[in-house]
């Protein structure tokens, strides 16, 4: 797949330590560790009372190839569509208390809070920006956009400070308090679960997010039911076959069972959107695989990676405009016909 593409000169870069202060990176993965404990034997197996198997979270299929495991878990591959997920995953309650417990409230304010105001400034600008470039109701007084998964709310910030009435919903219940404290308008429930009536968004954004549920599709199809025709979905996710996990293997950050579930590429995402009953209109990569790679062996002790750190920004540039970079993006548009999703699917 095609990056952005375009010049050098445009590409954006990231401030690392701004993003990751005081080792938050690292505080993250310990957190996570401990957690993990939780979920396994003696042994290292995880406990059989804890998961189930499941079908393909996209085309609903079973037949499936095992690609490796980590950390217990076994991640698969589906003969029929390609996607890679966790089988078996946890059990539906697990998966919601995750993202309730107060593990994870302590890794998103570890690693949230100390960049919240460089969040906003370098992500949510841009964001914004991106959403600006593809909606048609940029200029309509009124534009309303519904955040899925929106953390701490430094997207909603930068769209509300352009004119947009921003509307978030956040499962965690730390995250959701800090964004309200803030005064943004958001839910601590799933998009699922929310009661916003349908056809009332211009645009619905999901930033990091999709790799999270165990329904995938379900979350496609509300989004697609909650856009006005001609609204437009924004995709955030992390990308299968990114330069970090071909350089790091399994060992690559984002690879992580019990909170990761699906792992897709561009011709999956473009797949799931296009069953949900999408139009795609792009695809790009970005990332920071450099950044991580360089962490990762740093923090290893194995390989010298000053040359990496003296290029890090016009490798990064290379990978993204190869399709390789870790945060693949997809934008797409709900026809304006009453067309319906596009297919069967899990999930159902």
């Amino acid at each position: 797949m095609p990056g952005r593409g375009g010049r050098f000169e445009e590409y954006w870069p990231v401030d690392i330590e701004r993003l990751r202060p005081n080792d938050s990176y690292g505080r993250m993965g310990e957190i996570r560790r401990e957690r993990m404990r939780f979920y396994r034997d003696g042994e290292g197996r995880l406990r059989e009372e804890l998961v189930e198997r499941v079908p393909c979270p996209v085309c609903g299929e079973t037949p499936c190839d095992v690609e490796f495991e980590k950390e217990g878990f076994t991640f698969v591959r589906c003969r029929a569509c390609g996607l890679v997920y966790v089988n078996p995953c946890l059990k539906d309650e697990l998966v919601t208390q995750v993202y309730k417990h107060q593990s994870y409230s302590d890794i998103m304010r570890s690693l949230m809070e100390p960049s919240a105001a460089y969040r906003r400034e370098r992500f949510g600008v841009e964001r914004v920006q991106i959403l600006n470039r593809f909606v048609r109701a940029t200029h309509r007084p009124g534009r309303r956009v519904l955040d899925v998964g929106c953390a701490t709310g430094f997207f909603l910030e930068a769209a509300a400070a352009d004119g947009w009435e921003a509307c978030g919903v956040e499962a965690n219940p730390y995250q959701a308090d800090f964004a309200r404290q803030r005064g943004l308008n958001v839910r601590n429930e799933t998009i699922e679960e929310s009661s916003f009536e349908e056809g009332s968004f211009d645009a619905v954004t999901m930033f990091e997010v999709i790799e999270h549920v165990k329904r995938p599709m379900r979350v496609l199809e509300k989004a697609r039911a909650l856009l006005r025709p001609g609204g437009m979905v924004f995709v955030y996710t992390p990308n299968f076959d990114c330069a970090e996990r071909l350089l790091v293997g399994t060992e690559a950050h984002f690879v992580w069972g019990s909170n990761h579930l699906t792992y897709f590429t561009a011709d999956t995402l473009r797949g799931a959107l296009e069953r949900a009953g999408f139009a795609v209109e792009h695809a790009e990569t970005q990332g920071l695989d450099v950044e991580d790679t360089i962490w990762h062996f740093e923090h290893a002790g194995t390989h010298d990676m000053g040359f990496a750190r003296a290029f890090r920004h016009e490798l990064q540039f290379l990978f993204n405009a190869g399709g390789w970079g870790k945060n693949l993006r997809m934008y797409a548009r709900r026809p304006d016909g009453p067309q319906g999703p596009a297919a069967a699917h899990g999930g159902a």
